[in-house]
């Protein structure tokens, strides 16, 4: 049986994962695709990038993931344990 304190560390793994991914790939995206354009001026995206990121809905949306995905797997781990 797995414990609570498990599940809160996965958790947090989740929803680590879901922030970084959403930063990168919704808000840096310009930042991440001006790093393969020699002409651009990285530092100055990157400054529009973060001026421009709004970190609550962020957060939010990384919980949110975190705790769907956490009850998700309790819930299959409970399963498992039930046909056992």
């Amino acid at each position: 049986m797995k414990t609570n304190r498990y599940y809160l560390g996965y958790a947090l793994k989740v929803c680590v994962v879901y922030f970084i991914l959403g930063l990168a790939l919704k808000d840096f995206y310009p930042f991440i695709k001006s790093l393969f354009d020699s002409k651009a001026d990285h530092a100055l995206i990157f400054n529009e990038c973060l001026h421009s990121v709004n970190f609550l809905s962020v957060i939010l949306k990384s919980i949110l993931a975190a705790c769907v995905v956490t009850y998700l797997a309790r819930r299959r781990d409970l399963k498992k344990q039930s046909a056992n």
